[in-house]
């Protein structure tokens, strides 16, 4: 595995990873996954904890005062939503009963003619789906909230703040970093200057803008953070505020700082039990150790950190990237045992982590969120002017439809280009090893005219699936230049050097010496090109794969046989027939 690769996506993983369960910590009461409708008599007969009670009152009492007056549907819809997250809170779990409670204040929602309850309902579902990893899942709802905000509802939400938080820590999760910004700039309006709410939204602007890799505005961000929510006593967010900072000293190659402000976060973790928090810097010092070059050190924090993933079937994508640290490790310490323990978990957990959402899945969210949001932008510019500039709107709508067929083509060019890439770089690997076992084949045994000879087969075999690669190269252009060279290089290293001439030569005049010796005292004028013609020939060899081998064209063995002939006219037979 390219060590750059991991850095960069272990880094990617662990931001997500925290801006997923700073998400989810304190508020796995909002909910879905797909189960049996519930009705509404049922529903309001459910026996509800204190909890539930008090959180519908205070929804109740908010939605008063910000409406003149209450939804016949709003009781039942409440219920449900709390219902179903106090289930999936004491489960820890996606379960049928939560997701039918979310699906069914769903329904009634759109029955109350109030987009406010609509967008309420749909966020909750959206997280309860990505608190539990299904981000695929979850992506249609929270872009059903951003359209119907972006088409300027946003003043009659029933929890704004909440609303443009939870919005922008998805975003966030799918590295459309601009758009979070934007909502958490909406919710920096709403919130108490100083207040714990505004801790966590400077600690999240942070967070946006160090993805972006805006390192000054971060830090800015980061320190607002750790000034609040120190002057509030807000301890886990003070300690997950050290884990961001220390991400920027060892982005600024500051190690030492970012290890000791790292070992804080970690202190007040475990101290206040945030399991989560302690797993996630936990991994985050590893990475740290790594730098350092402290392999021990970062073995001790990798498999600490691993005890905490494993308490939790949702923390997969966790376990992955720990287990991607701990095979680095084995790496460095060279320990073959641990790098094929690591390699075979990394294999298993990839099978599992298709029941959930991994990277690929979360960068492809990124994406499709980039395409909804010009897609609604447009649907929004349409709306808003079709009645007074009904032909501008249509002017509008088809530039949209071909900025989006552009960005499609453009998309999909780069990742044909980048499959490409892969499969030339797949295909070259493949040939390499092909011709590494050859050469290990025949070192590994006697070097007899019976193992040159199949060596010599297998790799006229491989020159032939090389310059069909080389083929396929032409007429690209530039473009695959690289790609060409790499195969032109291994296509010249399989030619029968003037090294690997003279160790066949002597294999063969060792074996063979008493024809060998044969044409040293009756044909003392043969050259050294004339004898790598009869002695590959003697191997029976074609004139096609001895033109592979030398690396010459098929004329010109043919052409230097017929000098051959011309040459020593009836004693060229006599080449051959000694030999049999």
């Amino acid at each position: 595995m390219d060590n750059r690769n991991m850095w960069r996506n272990g880094t990617f993983i662990l931001f997500f990873l925290f801006i997923h369960y700073s998400f989810c910590k304190n508020n796995l009461r909002k909910i879905h996954f797909g189960a049996p409708t519930v009705s509404v008599d049922s529903t309001s007969a459910i026996k509800y904890s204190k909890v539930e009670n008090d959180n519908l009152k205070k929804f109740l009492k908010n939605y008063k005062d910000n409406h003149s007056e209450l939804n016949k549907y709003a009781e039942v819809i409440a219920k449900n939503i709390f219902k179903a997250q106090n289930n999936a809170e004491k489960l820890d779990k996606i379960n049928p009963e939560s997701s039918a409670l979310f699906l069914k204040a769903i329904k009634l929602s759109k029955e109350t003619n109030d987009e406010s309850f609509e967008i309420w309902t749909n966020l909750n579902y959206g997280k309860y789906l990505y608190c539990f990893s299904k981000y695929k899942d979850c992506y249609p709802y929270f872009m059903f909230c951003i359209k119907k905000i972006n088409e300027d509802n946003e003043k009659n939400l029933i929890d704004p703040l909440d609303t443009f938080e939870k919005i922008s820590f998805f975003l966030i999760t799918s590295n459309e970093n601009d758009l979070a910004i934007s909502f958490l700039k909406k919710a920096e309006k709403i919130a108490e200057r100083e207040s714990k709410e505004m801790a966590k939204i400077q600690d999240n602007l942070g967070l946006a803008f160090l993805n972006k890799n805006n390192l000054i505005a971060a830090k800015s961000y980061f320190e607002k953070a750790l000034q609040i929510s120190e002057k509030f006593q807000d301890d886990i967010r003070k300690a997950k505020v050290l884990g961001n900072l220390a991400e920027i000293d060892f982005r600024n190659n500051d190690l030492e700082n970012a290890v000791n402000k790292l070992q804080k976060d970690i202190y007040i973790s475990k101290n206040l039990k945030s399991d989560k928090n302690t797993m996630f810097a936990l991994i985050k010092l590893c990475k740290f150790y790594l730098k350092q070059n402290k392999v021990n050190e970062a073995e001790d924090a990798i498999i600490k950190a691993e005890f905490y993933a494993k308490s939790k079937p949702y923390f997969k994508n966790s376990l992955y990237e720990i287990n991607e640290f701990m095979l680095q490790i084995a790496r460095r310490q060279g320990n073959s045992e641990k790098e094929l323990k690591a390699r075979r978990t990394l294999e298993i957990l990839q099978d599992s982590l298709k029941t959930l959402d991994g990277l690929d899945v979360i960068k492809a969210v990124g994406w499709q969120i980039g395409q909804k949001n010009l897609e609604n932008k447009v649907e929004f510019e349409k709306n808003k002017y079709q009645q007074q500039f009904y032909l501008k709107i249509i002017a509008y709508l088809f530039a949209g439809i071909f900025l989006t067929a552009l960005v499609i083509l453009i998309i999909t060019s780069r990742k044909k280009r980048k499959n490409q890439k892969i499969t030339y770089e797949r295909s070259l690997l493949a040939l390499q090893m092909e011709k590494l076992i050859s050469e290990n084949k025949l070192n590994s045994k006697t070097k007899s005219l019976v193992s040159y000879r199949n060596y010599l087969l297998e790799k006229t075999g491989q020159i032939q699936e090389l310059e069909a690669e080389v083929q396929k190269t032409r007429g690209l252009g530039n473009k695959k230049e690289d790609h060409k060279t790499k195969l032109d290089d291994l296509l010249k290293s399989h030619l029968l050097t003037a090294e690997n001439w003279n160790n066949f030569k002597a294999a063969f005049e060792n074996e063979k010496p008493v024809y060998s010796k044969y044409l040293e005292t009756n044909f003392p004028n043969l050259t050294e090109a004339n004898l790598r013609v009869i002695y590959l020939t003697q191997l029976e060899l074609n004139n096609a794969e001895i033109a592979r081998i030398l690396g010459v064209t098929l004329y010109a063995v043919k052409k230097a046989k017929q000098r051959l002939r011309l040459k020593y006219e009836d004693q060229y037979e006599k080449f051959f027939e000694f030999y049999k």
